[in-house]
């Protein structure tokens, strides 16, 4: 594998807008505090790689793509039997370590460390799948999944109904029953990915998977507004209304903003080729610091 283009190509499609993208967020949550009055508390924020909630998704991956180098090797020298071994091994130490540890900082290395089971175990499944395609088993394995993930959003429910406390408090903050690591969460987890692989889809959706990560990076701000706006004016007043209306408009305004960016980022990236030359950029100072001697490719 060609790891120059590999990081290249990580570098323009995922860390640049993941950058851009947190310092509008930084200048968002600024502007609904009305002010510079928590600015400190956006900056430790912005800092800790989670200027807005779901940002650590993105700072935590950028801990994954680092290790592919060495994850590819580990495929390639151990057989698949082994691999799964590894895994379900490695899933028996992050359970516990994911539920009762907390990152400060979301691009840890710990934090991305935890996660590597996940990664691992989605290119097995992933790789016994895409040729087995079965409609019927794939929205088995989905339904599966989402009745556990309702049991899950139960019990999490009854905790806070019966004790009037939040799983942290419940717990002391030694355990967080939320986490991506509650066995549950796992569970259910690799069931709807392995049911989506199984799909086989006729119709081709490509144009609306290319701005499915732009969606993912506006959908928070147009959310947020959504529920300010419908609360203060008092738009709406039954809540599952209120639900049903912020999920359709948030996907639709989401979509549709993300759409102009693509269209204007296409226009900057021909005429500039911005992404282009900071990405050559990073990879030879990458090369440098690493003893690369391969070039960098082009797409």
């Amino acid at each position: 594998m060609d790891y120059c283009f590999f990081y290249k190509k990580t570098i323009k499609k995922i860390f640049l807008p993941t950058i851009l993208f947190s310092f509008i967020y930084f200048l968002f949550g600024i502007f609904l505090d009305y002010g510079f009055s928590n600015i400190f508390s956006h900056i430790i924020d912005l800092i800790c790689g989670i200027p807005t909630g779901f940002f650590w998704y993105l700072w935590m991956i950028m801990g994954l793509y680092l290790m592919v180098p060495f994850i590819i090797r580990l495929i390639n020298c151990v057989g698949e039997k082994t691999l799964i071994r590894f895994v379900l091994f490695y899933f028996l130490l992050a359970i516990p370590v994911g539920m009762t540890t907390k990152y400060k900082v979301y691009y840890a290395i710990g934090q991305s460390f935890n996660y590597l089971g996940y990664f691992i175990l989605g290119y097995i499944l992933r790789k016994n799948s895409i040729n087995k395609k079965n409609n019927i088993k794939g929205l088995s394995f989905i339904m599966i999944g989402l009745v556990i993930a309702t049991l899950n959003a139960v019990i999490r429910y009854k905790i806070y109904i019966n004790y009037h406390v939040s799983e942290e408090q419940l717990t002391g903050g030694f355990i967080n029953l939320s986490s991506n690591f509650n066995p549950l969460n796992v569970i259910y987890s690799l069931l709807v990915f392995v049911g989506f692989s199984y799909i086989d889809t006729k119709k081709d959706y490509s144009k609306i998977s290319n701005l499915t990560f732009y969606i993912f990076l506006f959908h928070f701000m147009f959310l947020t507004l959504l529920e300010k706006l419908i609360l203060k004016y008092e738009l709406i007043q039954n809540n599952l209304a209120i639900f049903c209306v912020e999920i359709i408009l948030t996907f639709l305004l989401s979509t549709l903003i993300s759409y102009i960016y693509m269209c204007i980022k296409k226009y900057i990236e021909k005429k500039y080729a911005i992404s282009e030359l900071i990405a050559n950029k990073i990879i030879v100072e990458l090369r440098k610091l690493l003893k690369i001697e391969k070039g960098v490719n082009n797409e």
